[in-house]
């Protein structure tokens, strides 16, 4: 079973669902901001917890295809065939599995912050690394290690509250799930070629000042989608890998103009 939190999902069937796809380490409380903008507007959300995170069922060894197929399902029991996901960094692979799996259920796509490269090999002893301190040392590594790569330099002097949420939110989240979600990252598919095939709407947003993810990583997106694609591509400044906390008006100006066409006449 996935948790989740939601809006507007009664009675609006004839949209796409909006998936909101979270980021490691965190889970989908880092949507409540865009959970309100975006549920005043009377769209359908979903922002679905990953497994072993605030009430979803804790699973060993599982991967982002299985996520993605189960999140499908979910959709569809509760009365959406097709959806729009937005993936913010990890939510960005289970965004390409959807699309490996599931094409005819995108509506649009909007990519954020991530990449369709698997990782390297020095990448995945990284990985083993950092699992091994957690098993040792717990959550509280990810807040050392990871939290400080997840914000640009500009919110880190002019927001630093944010890192101290964000340090909040990853305390909620069990080691067992941070470690179940570190192997997924590692085993991850590679999706370049994928990227070749995508027919869908296509919003990439690249933040200029992420670290972990520069804009020209994130562009290759945008650059492998085939020019026949209604595609966009948007760096947005003072940011770094979370744009959607770290510059919220320019992040959701974005992606409601986006998403509109297919809310007003698309669907109706």
């Amino acid at each position: 079973m996935i948790s989740y939190l939601s809006r507007n999902l009664e009675g609006n069937q004839n949209k796409p669902l909006v998936l909101l796809l979270h980021a490691f380490p965190l889970n989908a409380e880092m949507w409540l901001p865009t959970l309100i903008l975006f549920g005043n507007k009377d769209w359908p959300i979903l922002a679905p917890t990953v497994y072993g995170t605030n009430g979803s069922e804790e699973k060993k060894n599982w991967n982002f295809t299985q996520y993605a197929s189960e999140l499908i399902e979910l959709a569809r029991y509760i009365g959406y065939q097709k959806v729009i996901p937005i993936g913010v960094s990890m939510g960005g692979y289970v965004a390409f599995e959807i699309l490996r799996s599931e094409s005819e259920s995108i509506a649009g796509l909007v990519l954020c912050n991530t990449k369709g490269e698997s990782d390297t090999e020095e990448g995945k002893k990284q990985r083993d690394s950092l699992i091994k301190q957690i098993e040792e040392r717990g959550n509280q590594v990810c807040i050392e290690q990871n939290l400080p790569k997840l914000l640009g330099h500009t919110t880190k002097t002019n927001n630093p509250e944010l890192s101290i949420d964000l340090g909040s939110l990853i305390k909620t989240n069990r080691k067992t799930s941070l470690i179940e979600q570190i192997k997924a990252l590692k085993n991850r598919n590679d999706s370049t070629e994928l990227m070749k095939g995508i027919k869908q709407p296509t919003l990439v947003i690249a933040g200029n000042e992420d670290e972990l993810m520069s804009p020209e990583v994130v562009k290759k997106i945008y650059e492998g989608i085939p020019e026949t694609t209604k595609k966009e591509f948007i760096e947005i400044q003072k940011s770094g890998h979370l744009s959607v906390l770290e510059q919220p008006e320019h992040f959701h100006r974005s992606v409601e103009k986006f998403i509109e066409p297919f809310m007003n006449s698309m669907w109706d």
